[in-house]
């Protein structure tokens, strides 16, 4: 029995649009916009690395802050101020150290905040209140919009007005984010959730995914969600605390959770030359902002279609050969993109981003969602986000950023190239460990 809240539903839709609209600028323009302001490639390489290097230092803490107690609406709204605030920056500073410091203060954190609203939306998925991959599609959908349109207005102005549009969404980010019924999404709150199968399941029982899915990081951390959560709530603060704390610690030295981490973050951190460098080497290939801003949307509709339409094979083939699936599309997607093909193949190739992206993501959330229990989502999330594809793709951008002045386009796609092979070959071993 469905239980769909369509107004709630709508709300993290919109949250969602509205953190979209401003990396649907921000991916594919932010670089140009930072190159017209007088950064270098490889300084644009070292912002992009500052930002994820410091999500890699505090995004754990906040994450394990927010799994804590009843901490997650607070940290979502001082999560989105600080990406207001930091997107506001960029629209009214001018000088680089400011322009810096607002561009760090976006990217790091985006990076915080794209696993906590992934969290809360998957609690309420779980319980029916609303469906994860259409919420997802809601931002992606965004995301598509804003790269055609500020590509049009780009091309008809002046790259500057990429400052204003990231300043609005991400105040606008900010506004929802203070009015988000995250209440829903506590269990307490309901009789019963949903499983994963769409049936409303009785509290405390086991979804088909619960009983089938108990895959090594369930057996390291004792019952699968949904077994005798509650009777932790019954421990004293202090005494929660610490088993969060021994559970976090046993999480990130578990090897199976390491190697997910390592296959997840070699795969999506694939994507740092085109995230922080594609705008330089098509421009400099002669397309117009508003050619880029189709490109960048043609992987978005691919990306929606995974998002929206995949679901029942996801629960079909495993989280698992998704991430394969996804790091061996990685592999072809940046070799093929890195020889420069003409316009009409290279948007064919952008559909890939089906692969490299949609199924790779979706792959990781399912597999922690099937995995953790429930207590654990938010600092599993956030250390996929921090120590796997934020480490590894700020490096990837720092190094990208030397090889693309010293070397052009085509070594930066070699190399990450190379890194989503790595992916897909990790998470064949993340397979067979399972």
């Amino acid at each position: 029995m469905s239980t769909r809240n369509w107004r709630v539903q709508a709300h993290f839709s919109a949250f969602y649009a509205a953190q979209f609209v401003l990396l649907g600028v921000q991916l594919p323009f932010l670089s140009g916009w930072l190159a017209q302001e007088g950064f270098a490639a490889s300084e644009i390489g070292l912002l992009s690395g500052l930002s994820l290097g410091a999500r890699l230092a505090f995004g754990p803490a906040v994450a394990f802050w927010a799994d804590k107690g009843d901490n997650h609406r607070a940290a979502l709204r001082i999560v989105s101020l600080l990406f207001g605030a930091g997107a506001l920056g960029l629209a009214v500073f001018s000088g680089k150290p400011l322009i810096a410091l607002s561009a760090v203060a976006v990217l790091w954190s985006f990076g915080l905040l794209a696993p906590l609203s992934d969290t809360a939306i998957l609690r309420a998925d779980r319980q029916g209140a609303l469906h994860y991959g259409e919420v997802r599609a809601a931002g992606s959908a965004a995301f598509l919009l804003t790269n055609i349109g500020a590509g049009f207005i780009i091309a008809r102005t002046s790259i500057d007005v990429a400052a204003v549009i990231m300043a609005i969404a991400g105040l606008a980010t900010f506004a929802i984010s203070t009015t988000l019924p995250l209440g829903l999404t506590t269990e307490s709150r309901h009789p019963g959730r949903r499983g994963r199968s769409g049936d409303h399941l009785p509290q405390g029982a086991a979804s088909p995914a619960d009983s089938s899915g108990d895959g090594p990081l369930v057996r390291d951390f004792g019952a699968p969600r949904g077994h005798g959560e509650n009777a932790s709530l019954e421990a004293s603060a202090p005494q929660l605390l610490q088993s969060r704390w021994r559970e976090a610690a046993t999480l990130m030295t578990t090897p199976s959770f390491l190697l997910f981490i390592a296959a997840v973050g070699f795969i999506l951190g694939s994507h740092a030359a085109y995230y922080s460098f594609s705008i330089l080497d098509w421009t400099a290939q002669g397309l117009a902002a508003t050619t880029v801003g189709f490109l960048w949307a043609t992987g978005v509709v691919a990306e929606i279609f995974v998002l929206t339409q995949v679901r029942g094979l996801v629960r079909r083939i495993g989280p698992e050969k998704l991430i394969i699936i996804g790091g061996a599309g990685a592999a072809l997607r940046w070799t093929l993109t890195g020889l420069a093909p003409p316009l009409p193949l290279l948007f064919l190739i952008q559909t890939m981003h089906a692969l490299s992206f949609a199924a790779a993501y979706l792959g990781a959330v399912e597999y922690i969602d099937r995995s953790l229990p429930r207590r654990l989502t938010n600092t599993a999330m956030t250390l996929m986000s921090t120590m796997g594809v934020g480490a590894i793709t700020g490096l990837a951008t720092i190094a990208c950023g030397y090889l693309y002045e010293a070397e052009g386009a085509r070594a930066i796609y070699a190399l990450t190239a190379a890194m989503a092979g790595l992916g897909a070959v990790s998470a064949m071993s993340l397979r067979r460990a399972g």
